[in-house]
C-alpha cells in the first residue's frame, strides 16, 4: 500500500508526472505506434513500471485524474412510467 503523500508539491509533481504521460502516450498511440513500443519508451523515460503505467493511462487507483464530476446521466425510464 502506497504512502499518503503529504507535501502538496510532491503530490503535484506526481501529478504532473501522470498528465505528461498521459499526453505522450496519446501523442504516440495516435501516430499510430504498438501499445508495448510506446510502453518501453515511458519506461525508459520516466522509470515507472509497466504495472503503473497501465494505471495511469486507464485511470485506476491513486492515479485518476481530478476530472469535474460527471453531470447526471439520463435513463431510458427515468420515472418508471413504462414498468
Amino acid at each position: 500500500m502506497p504512502k499518503k503523500i503529504i507535501d502538496p508539491r510532491v503530490r503535484q509533481g506526481k501529478l504532473n508526472r501522470n498528465d505528461d504521460i498521459r499526453k505522450y502516450f496519446a501523442k504516440y498511440y495516435n501516430a499510430g505506434y504498438r501499445y508495448e513500443v510506446i510502453e518501453e519508451k515511458i519506461i525508459l523515460k520516466w522509470g515507472v513500471s509497466a504495472n503503473t503505467i497501465y494505471q495511469i493511462i486507464k485511470g485506476y487507483g491513486n492515479y485518476k485524474e481530478h476530472a469535474p464530476p460527471q453531470a447526471k446521466q439520463l435513463n431510458l425510464f427515468e420515472n418508471d412510467e413504462y414498468l
